[in-house]
């Protein structure tokens, strides 16, 4: 039986917005939440264990979901975001990322790039949908999720998912 831990992180709240995440993980040996986010809650990454075929100790299909409800203050937001991270090499697409804004609307995902390569790893395969940035109305609530699979408990070696997000106001990029 796979082992099931969550947890809620309250991210700092300025008067622009406010960005509460919730995750969730199978498939992790460590102790430590796989999940990492910046006290801002702009950037968020989901870091894999090393498998055992490739010198570390976990052989079991690694998951997991993060979920943002992201409220807007009183003014329009321009909200725009970046994905990257490291995959494996063996196998095209069998690593992969989605993204979806407000439940429904898929607007990114990355996958492993393949090649062939036991315990190789490289840039992941990044699609981006839509037109970008979007405008969030003031006062809005928002739900931006994320679903990160490796569809084997092989070829990790130190494999990452990683997404920061960016809110502009009038002309200046808000960072942090």
């Amino acid at each position: 039986m796979e082992s099931l831990a969550s947890a809620r992180f309250p991210c700092a709240e300025d008067t622009e917005k406010k960005i509460v995440w919730q995750t969730r993980q199978t498939g992790t040996l460590d102790s430590t939440n796989p999940w990492t986010i910046t006290a801002d809650g702009t950037s968020i990454r989901f870091n894999v264990e090393k498998s055992e075929n490739c010198g570390g100790d976990n052989a079991k299909v690694q998951k997991g979901t993060a979920g943002a409800t992201i409220t807007i203050g009183a003014a329009p937001l321009k909200f725009d975001f970046d994905l990257a991270g490291r995959g494996q090499l063996r196998h095209e697409g069998f690593d992969t990322m989605t993204v979806k804004l407000d439940y429904k609307t898929i607007v990114a995902t990355a996958r492993s790039a393949g090649g062939g390569r036991s315990c190789g790893e490289g840039d992941l395969v990044v699609k981006k949908f839509g037109t970008w940035p979007v405008t969030l109305a003031p006062g809005s609530v928002h739900r931006l999720d994320i679903r990160v699979e490796m569809n084997n408990g092989q070829d990790h070696r130190q494999s990452f998912y990683h997404l920061d997000l960016y809110f502009k106001n009038g002309r200046t990029w808000l960072v942090g």
